[in-house]
């Protein structure tokens, strides 16, 4: 997403501020990054992630994120931890 639609979903009143995801993905000994592309971290390598919507869970969270961000579908294969933050 760029532009007015990363907006739009980062202001969506769905979203769990308290709540947010992030995961490795690790294929043939190589792990997935992408390129920050705002703020501070701009140009940095990251993993993928970000917050949670309510009535989804952490791991739909992460699937969604991942195809946002990478165009890539995910299957979580091996689910590690959860933090929640009010």
């Amino acid at each position: 997403m760029l532009g007015k639609e990363r907006r739009l979903a980062i202001n969506n009143e769905n979203t769990n501020w308290g709540q947010s995801v992030a995961g490795v993905v690790i294929r043939d000994n190589q792990v997935l990054l992408v390129r920050h592309t705002y703020g501070n971290g701009k140009g940095m390598l990251i993993i993928p992630g970000g917050y949670v919507n309510y009535g989804e869970t952490p791991q739909q969270a992460l699937k969604r994120k991942y195809m946002e961000e990478t165009n890539v579908e995910i299957t979580a294969s091996y689910y590690r931890h959860s933090l929640q933050y009010a």
